[in-house]
C-alpha cells in the first residue's frame, strides 16, 4: 500500500504540472514546456546510461536531428503533426541504426569516443549542410497543425499540455520497457555482459535496440524542442548539450526515470535562477552539482526516498 508521504510526493508535483497553465503565463509557461522537452531528452538518455550501461556523449545527435527533420518538413509544406511527427522519428531511428552498428560492441571509454566521434560528424555535416541553413540555423514559420483536435499548437498552453502528454506517455512507456523481459535482459548486461552471453543473450542486439529506443525517443524531445522555439541551430547537436543532458539525469538520480526528469526540472530551473545574479552562472551551478552528487547519492530521487521514510509509521 502507498504510504501517505510518498502518495503526496508524487500526487502534489502532477496536480502542479496540470495546473501550471492556469496558474503561469508568458516566461514562465514557456520554460516549464522547455523542461518538458528535456525530461523526454532526459529520460531516454537514463535508459541508454542507467538501464543499458552505455555512457553516451552523442546522445545529442539524436536529439537535434528529430529537431532538423521536424523543421525541413515544415519548411517543405508538411503541415499535419500526424505526418511530421512519425517521419521525424523514422529520421532519428534510421540515424540511431547507423550509429549503433557502428559503436555497438565497444565499451567504456571507446564506445564514448566513438559515439563523441560519431556525433561530431553529425554536427559537421548539420553546420556546412544548406538544408539545415548553415551556421545560422533554421527558422520555422509555422508549427504544424493536430486537426481535427481540439488542440492548437500556436497556443503556448496547448503545446503545454501536447508536451506534458508526450512526457508521461514516455514515463509510463520506458517504465513499462525497463520492468519487461527485455528492460531486466538490458539491466543484466548493464551489470556482467560477460555472463548474459554465457547464458546464451546476444547482448550486442539488445544493446543495439536499446540504444535505437533511446535515440529515437531523444528525436521526440528535439522535435517538441523545435516546435517550442521556432528555430533549430547545429549547437543543439553537441557534445556539450550530450553532457548537460547526462548531468541532468545524474542529478535527479541515475535508473529511476522519475529522477530524470525531476534533474532537468531541477537542472533548468537552476540556471534560470543563478543566471538572474551573475554571468558566470556556471561556476556557483558547478559546486551546486558536486556537492549534490558527494552529499546524496542517488541524487533528488534518493533524497526524496530518505524524506518519506521519515514519515513511514
Amino acid at each position: 500500500m502507498i504510504s501517505r508521504a510518498r502518495l503526496a510526493v508524487w500526487t502534489l508535483p502532477l496536480a502542479y504540472l496540470l495546473a501550471g497553465p492556469l496558474i503561469h503565463g508568458g516566461f514562465w509557461l514557456n520554460l516549464m514546456t522547455l523542461v518538458l522537452t528535456y525530461a523526454v531528452f532526459a529520460m531516454s538518455m537514463d535508459l541508454l546510461v542507467g538501464f543499458a550501461g552505455m555512457v553516451s556523449l552523442g546522445h545529442a545527435a539524436f536529439f537535434g536531428m528529430g529537431a532538423y527533420a521536424t523543421g525541413i518538413l515544415l519548411e517543405l509544406g508538411w503541415r499535419s503533426e500526424y505526418l511530421v511527427l512519425p517521419a521525424a522519428l523514422l529520421v532519428t531511428a534510421l540515424l540511431a541504426l547507423l550509429l549503433g552498428r557502428l559503436s555497438v560492441g565497444t565499451s567504456g571509454v571507446s564506445f564514448i569516443m566513438v559515439t563523441l566521434a560519431l556525433s561530431q560528424l553529425v554536427y559537421h555535416v548539420a553546420l556546412n549542410s544548406p538544408w539545415t541553413g548553415s551556421t545560422d540555423g533554421l527558422i520555422l514559420s509555422q508549427r504544424p497543425t493536430l486537426s481535427p483536435l481540439p488542440l492548437n499548437l500556436e497556443d503556448p498552453r496547448h503545446f503545454y499540455y501536447y508536451s506534458l502528454g508526450w512526457a508521461l506517455i514516455v514515463l509510463a512507456g520506458l517504465r513499462r520497457l525497463v520492468d519487461s523481459p527485455f528492460g531486466r535482459v538490458a539491466q543484466g548486461i548493464r551489470v556482467n555482459e560477460s555472463r548474459m552471453e554465457s547464458l546464451g543473450y546476444n547482448t550486442q542486439r539488445y544493446q543495439l535496440t536499446a540504444f535505437i529506443i533511446a535515440g529515437t525517443l531523444a528525436g521526440l524531445g528535439g522535435h517538441l524542442f523545435a516546435i517550442l522555439q521556432n528555430f533549430i541551430d547545429p549547437t543543439s547537436l553537441t557534445w556539450q548539450v550530450s553532457g548537460q543532458v547526462l548531468v541532468m539525469v545524474v542529478l535527479g538520480g541515475l535508473g529511476t526515470l522519475h529522477g530524470a526528469a525531476l534533474g532537468a526540472f531541477a537542472f533548468i530551473l537552476l540556471e534560470q535562477w543563478i543566471s538572474r545574479y551573475t554571468q558566470h552562472w556556471m561556476l556557483p551551478l558547478g559546486v551546486f552539482l558536486v556537492a549534490m552528487v558527494l552529499s546524496g547519492r542517488g541524487g533528488i530521487m534518493a533524497l526524496l526516498q530518505r524524506l518519506t521514510a521519515r514519515f513511514r509509521p
